[in-house]
Protein backbone atom coordinates (compact mmCIF):
# COMPACT_ATOMS: atom_id res chain seq x y z
CA UNK A 1 0.00 0.00 0.00
CA UNK A 2 1.22 3.61 -0.53
CA UNK A 3 0.57 6.27 1.30
CA UNK A 4 -1.59 7.69 -1.57
CA UNK A 5 -3.52 4.44 -1.02
CA UNK A 6 -4.24 4.81 1.77
CA UNK A 7 -5.13 8.59 1.91
CA UNK A 8 -7.67 7.08 -1.09
CA UNK A 9 -9.61 4.40 1.66
CA UNK A 10 -9.00 7.10 4.46
CA UNK A 11 -11.33 9.44 2.52
CA UNK A 12 -13.89 6.67 2.06
CA UNK A 13 -13.70 6.17 5.42
CA UNK A 14 -14.59 9.59 6.84
CA UNK A 15 -17.42 10.32 3.88
CA UNK A 16 -19.39 6.80 5.56
CA UNK A 17 -18.99 8.32 9.51
CA UNK A 18 -19.92 11.94 7.76
CA UNK A 19 -16.59 13.00 9.11
CA UNK A 20 -14.98 16.27 8.11
CA UNK A 21 -11.42 15.56 8.37
CA UNK A 22 -8.50 16.31 5.97
CA UNK A 23 -7.16 12.99 5.04
CA UNK A 24 -3.83 13.90 4.19
CA UNK A 25 -3.25 16.30 7.24
CA UNK A 26 -4.91 13.98 9.76
CA UNK A 27 -2.65 10.91 8.45
CA UNK A 28 0.39 12.74 8.41
CA UNK A 29 -0.51 13.76 12.15
CA UNK A 30 -1.21 10.22 12.97
CA UNK A 31 2.62 9.29 11.70
CA UNK A 32 4.00 12.41 13.61
CA UNK A 33 5.25 13.72 9.78
CA UNK A 34 5.67 16.92 8.68
CA UNK A 35 5.16 15.55 4.35
CA UNK A 36 4.30 11.95 3.08
CA UNK A 37 7.28 9.44 3.38
CA UNK A 38 6.96 7.11 0.81
CA UNK A 39 10.14 5.34 1.99
CA UNK A 40 8.91 5.36 5.45
CA UNK A 41 5.27 3.97 4.63
CA UNK A 42 4.02 0.67 5.28
CA UNK A 43 7.50 -0.95 6.35
CA UNK A 44 6.23 -2.30 9.54
CA UNK A 45 3.21 -4.37 8.58
CA UNK A 46 0.95 -6.05 10.98
CA UNK A 47 -2.22 -7.85 10.76
CA UNK A 48 -5.15 -7.87 13.59
CA UNK A 49 -8.31 -10.28 12.99
CA UNK A 50 -11.23 -9.49 14.68
CA UNK A 51 -14.42 -12.23 15.26
CA UNK A 52 -16.73 -13.37 17.09
CA UNK A 53 -16.08 -16.90 16.59
CA UNK A 54 -12.68 -18.24 16.13
CA UNK A 55 -12.26 -21.26 13.52
CA UNK A 56 -9.57 -23.72 13.86
CA UNK A 57 -8.98 -22.83 9.88
CA UNK A 58 -8.20 -19.37 11.21
CA UNK A 59 -5.94 -20.45 13.81
CA UNK A 60 -4.11 -22.77 11.96
CA UNK A 61 -3.72 -19.82 9.40
CA UNK A 62 -2.53 -17.48 11.72
CA UNK A 63 0.08 -19.90 13.57
CA UNK A 64 1.68 -20.32 10.71
CA UNK A 65 2.04 -16.81 9.72
CA UNK A 66 3.46 -16.02 12.95
CA UNK A 67 5.68 -19.08 12.35
CA UNK A 68 6.93 -17.11 9.48
CA UNK A 69 7.70 -13.71 11.12
CA UNK A 70 4.57 -11.77 9.83
CA UNK A 71 3.27 -10.02 12.85
CA UNK A 72 -0.36 -10.63 13.39
CA UNK A 73 -3.05 -10.69 15.83
CA UNK A 74 -6.23 -12.30 16.54
CA UNK A 75 -9.08 -10.77 18.81
CA UNK A 76 -12.14 -12.50 19.91
CA UNK A 77 -14.88 -9.77 20.45
CA UNK A 78 -18.25 -11.12 21.51
CA UNK A 79 -21.57 -8.87 21.39
CA UNK A 80 -23.74 -8.62 24.13
CA UNK A 81 -26.59 -6.44 24.99
CA UNK A 82 -27.84 -4.83 28.62
CA UNK A 83 -31.32 -3.56 27.86
CA UNK A 84 -30.58 -1.23 25.48
CA UNK A 85 -26.62 -0.55 25.89
CA UNK A 86 -24.20 -2.97 23.51
CA UNK A 87 -21.18 -4.27 25.23
CA UNK A 88 -18.14 -6.06 23.20
CA UNK A 89 -15.80 -8.43 25.51
CA UNK A 90 -12.64 -8.28 23.78
CA UNK A 91 -9.94 -10.87 24.33
CA UNK A 92 -6.76 -11.10 22.44
CA UNK A 93 -6.49 -15.39 21.49
CA UNK A 94 -3.29 -15.25 19.26
CA UNK A 95 -0.51 -14.49 20.45
CA UNK A 96 -1.76 -15.39 23.70
CA UNK A 97 -1.32 -12.53 26.24
CA UNK A 98 0.55 -14.21 28.80
CA UNK A 99 3.33 -15.27 25.63
CA UNK A 100 2.85 -12.20 23.87
CA UNK A 101 6.13 -10.20 23.13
Amino acid sequence: MTSEKAVEVYIDYLVKIDKQLDPRESLQDLFDWSEPDEDRFAQDGRMIFASAKISKELTTALMWLNDHDVDNRCIRMKPYRDEDKLLVDVQQVIPLPEVAA
